[in-house]
C-alpha cells in the first residue's frame, strides 16, 4: 500500500470509528489536501484491494460490512462491563 492509500484509510477509519460516519470525496480532499482526481485513482486502489466501498452515487467512502459488526461488537462489550461494574 502507498502512503497516500494507507492516509487515506486511516482518515476513513478514524472519521468512522470516532465520529461514525462515513466521509465524502470532499471530506478527504480537504483533509488529503489532493485534486479530487487524484483523490479518486486512490480510492479506486483501495477498493480493487478489498479495503473500502465506495458509492459512487452518493460520493461517499466506507469501511466494508465486518467492521461494522467488529464495532457493534466492541460497543456491546463495552456496554456489559459497565453494566457489570455499575
Amino acid at each position: 500500500m502507498t502512503d497516500a492509500e494507507r492516509k487515506v484509510l486511516r482518515i476513513i477509519i478514524n472519521m468512522f470509528t470516532l465520529h461514525d460516519r462515513k466521509p465524502t470525496f470532499e471530506d478527504l480532499s480537504i483533509k488529503t489536501g489532493k485534486q479530487l482526481n487524484e483523490l479518486i485513482i486512490v480510492l479506486k486502489s483501495l477498493e480493487d484491494i478489498g479495503k473500502i466501498e465506495i458509492d459512487y452515487e452518493k460520493r461517499l467512502a466506507m469501511l466494508p460490512e465486518e467492521y461494522h459488526y467488529e464495532k457493534r461488537a466492541r460497543l456491546d462489550r463495552e456496554v456489559e462491563d459497565q453494566n457489570r461494574r455499575g
